[in-house]
């Protein structure tokens, strides 16, 4: 795998030593490294067990990191990773023995103290659907610095990844740069200022995945399109079912394929890169993935997910960006 150069290095570290300001001098996100996958199986108590798993096993590699950790608005407590998955595997038993379908299970750590906004750290969110015929899915995401395994080209972050889809079995999911916006959440307008950057670093995945998953479980019945590609996309088997038969075969030699039990993650070039459309340049290698990918994409928003002003329409915004490697 290609090493990065010294320049290459000090981009990347300019932009990890940059986050996006508010008006009032808050942070409104930052960029990091973002493992974000979807999944299914949240409302049974094997597949929350899986997740609470899955979100530890991305710990393991920066626990001198990871300061503090919350279960389930238990308020913020020092790390211990056996308490965290303890803590919330007794949670996750209590809740079953009262109900057999329970969606009610909230669980972070991160680096720093609350209000501030740690690259470092983990969340797990599922949730009731907003009506009963929605769909099950659901998400997970775990964020490091940039740079944290930039001098070995990301190879760790690959290993992770694949460890990571081996154990939940996600329908889809992304590692690569991303925004991590505040983990006590984000207001509208804090997001809304980070659109025009989304729309230059076409690279840059956009952090909203609470907003996804709402759309996709609402309009289809079952999970089967990917939000967008990153730098490793994983494929579920039953998503790559749908696509012709020897698709990424026709992917470049730069976009190497991973296999593991489930599904596939498909490299987008030797290290992740940002993209800048002000300069006219769009990561090719992420280009080839999603021309192989894009009958999997979902594209049936009711609503758009980018918050814009006025008269801008949030849904054109939205579709835009999704298919920014067209």
């Amino acid at each position: 795998m290609e090493e990065l150069s010294i320049e290459k290095l000090a981009a990347t570290q300019q932009f990890d030593d940059t986050p996006f300001l508010g008006p009032d001098r808050q942070i409104d996100a930052r960029m990091v490294f973002t493992h974000t996958l979807f999944f299914t199986d949240g409302a049974t108590q094997g597949g929350q067990k899986r997740a609470v798993e899955t979100l530890g096993l991305l710990a393991r590699n920066v626990e001198d990191h990871i300061a503090v950790m919350a279960l389930n608005d238990g308020g913020l407590q020092p790390w211990d990773a056996g308490q965290f998955r303890d803590g919330a595997f007794e949670t996750i038993d209590r809740a079953f023995a009262q109900h057999s379908d329970q969606r009610d299970l909230d669980l972070a750590f991160h680096g720093e103290t609350a209000g501030q906004v740690s690259a470092f750290g983990g969340s797990l969110a599922i949730v009731p659907p907003l009506v009963e015929e929605d769909a099950d899915l659901n998400y997970l995401e775990a964020s490091t610095t940039l740079v944290w395994d930039a001098e070995s080209a990301f190879r760790l972050q690959i290993d992770r990844m694949i460890a990571a889809a081996s154990l939940l079995k996600p329908v889809h999911g992304l590692g690569g740069f991303g925004l991590l916006f505040g983990r006590a959440g984000a207001s509208t307008s804090s997001k809304a200022r980070l659109v025009p950057v989304m729309h230059r670093f076409a690279g840059l995945h956009c952090g909203l995945n609470t907003a996804f998953v709402v759309e996709a479980a609402m309009r289809r019945p079952t999970p089967d399109r990917y939000f967008t590609v990153n730098w490793l996309t994983a494929i579920g088997d039953a998503m790559l079912a749908q696509l012709p038969a020897g698709a990424l075969a026709t992917l470049p030699a730069s976009c190497p394929v991973h296999n593991y039990e489930g599904g596939v993650i498909i490299q987008a070039g030797p290290h992740p890169q940002i993209g800048d459309t002000n300069r006219g340049f769009v990561p090719e290698d992420y280009r080839a993935v999603e021309a192989v990918l894009a009958p999997l994409r979902f594209e049936e928003y009711g609503v758009g997910i980018l918050s814009v002003p006025s008269p801008r329409d949030s849904l054109s915004e939205t579709l835009r960006w999704v298919r920014r490697f067209d």
